[in-house]
């Protein structure tokens, strides 16, 4: 059984009931709901910041990536490529008679793009298939190498520049470092 509040009176007069309070004021609901914004507001930066962080780290994997596809193929000699998961009219090859010089990667800074390619008896071999569109917000640094040529008996690097710099949101950078055969990531 529930009990009825208790009468009070206060020193006009008036009656007062006391009741047991079961929820909040509005102030501390008011107090509750601005923390929550707060913290809210704090993620939501941090999650931004991260997969922007994330999306020029993985474009610089992928560049990376082909450019370690132009050296292995070049090493291999191999005179045919075609991309996974496409026609074969998308493919890189040389024709019968023509020398296989070497694969490369063409870089084009103004487009945000590169592509694979490969070099037949000095003449080089492309196809849009296998451009490859940095992500929106990532681009490449005006000052990178625009070009990086894998030829086949010498295994050495010809390349315009040492270095890929790939620039992404408020002065993030990552750097593709091309020297002495060797290709590296740093910051």
């Amino acid at each position: 059984m529930k009990k009825a509040p208790a009468r009070l009176s206060s020193p006009e007069g008036f009656i007062l009931h006391k009741f047991n309070s079961a929820g909040f004021t509005l102030i501390e609901l008011v107090v509750v709901f601005v923390v929550i914004a707060i913290l809210a507001t704090i993620g939501v930066a941090a999650l931004v910041s991260y997969s922007r962080a994330q999306a020029l780290n993985q474009a610089t994997s992928d560049l990376y990536a082909s450019i370690n596809s132009a050296k292995s193929l070049s090493s291999s000699q191999v005179r045919s490529m075609t991309k996974p998961n496409q026609q074969s009219e998308d493919s890189l090859s040389c024709l019968n008679g023509q020398v296989l010089n070497g694969y490369g990667i063409s870089i084009n800074i103004a487009q945000n793009f590169y592509t694979l390619y490969i070099q037949c008896s000095g003449q080089n071999k492309t196809n849009s298939a296998w451009d490859t569109k940095l992500p929106t917000g990532i681009s490449l640094d005006q000052s990178s190498a625009t070009s990086i040529f894998f030829p086949v008996i010498t295994g050495a690097i010809v390349s315009d520049k040492n270095s890929v710099i790939l620039n992404g949101f408020v002065g993030d950078t990552k750097t593709i470092s091309i020297d002495q055969g060797n290709i590296r990531i740093s910051q």
